[in-house]
């Protein structure tokens, strides 16, 4: 059963797995006494059109967490509690169509922040994210023949090499902040030297990390 009314786009009043509130939307700041809201698992209150448009605009600055914009009691701090994706669809207006834009925008956000962007590699092996190999994404077979990883790298699996991705995969999830650290430390290095040696009108960098 929904929690939402049929073509409404807001809560189900008879619903019985929501907590409403009677407070005013903690996102916008609205206070009309007619629209319902919940209250989140940080203990603030959203309405479903606030939340969807809050949690579309994080998406557009590539964040794939989503947290609670909300000030605390004192209102110098913001509350940045994480809301899990599950909470947010839960309590978002997502049809089946928003819904899927957001599980693929999410997914691909993490594969490029986690896998440095899209490739992750170990001794002697690598792993490749893609989002419709073949299809959406031009990635296609080197070699043709076996059947192995749905033909796009026919061949035995070098299982020694996998475990041994997975544990560089383990140790970049444990020591994450001290690698992305050293990495933008590296690059912010590496555009220095290049523009006291070419100068702004011959060098062009992507957007920060």
């Amino acid at each position: 059963m929904s929690d939402f009314e049929q073509g409404s786009g807001n809560f189900d009043p008879t619903s019985t797995t929501l907590v409403f509130v009677n407070r005013r939307d903690e996102i916008t700041g609205d206070d009309d006494p007619t629209v319902l809201r919940v209250q989140m698992s940080c203990g603030h209150a959203v309405d479903p059109k606030s939340l969807t448009a809050w949690c579309r605009s994080l998406m557009d600055q590539n964040h794939f967490t989503f947290h609670c914009p909300a000030a605390k009691e004192n209102n110098t701090q913001k509350c940045n509690k994480i809301w899990s994706y599950l909470e947010v669809r839960r309590h978002a207006l997502l049809d089946d169509e928003e819904q899927q834009y957001f599980e693929e925008r999410v997914s691909t956000l993490a594969a490029a922040k986690y896998c440095e962007y899209k490739w992750f590699y170990g001794p002697r092996i690598g792993a490749l994210y893609a989002r419709g190999p073949g299809t959406s994404s031009p990635v296609y077979p080197m070699f043709f023949g076996g059947g192995q990883e749905k033909k796009f790298r026919p061949g035995t699996e070098n299982t020694p090499m996998i475990a041994g991705l997975g544990k560089a995969a383990e140790l970049v999830v444990r020591e994450l902040e001290v690698y992305a650290s050293h990495m933008q430390e590296v690059r912010d290095y590496l555009e220095e030297k290049l523009l006291a040696a070419f100068g702004k009108n011959r060098t062009s960098f992507q957007q920060p990390l």
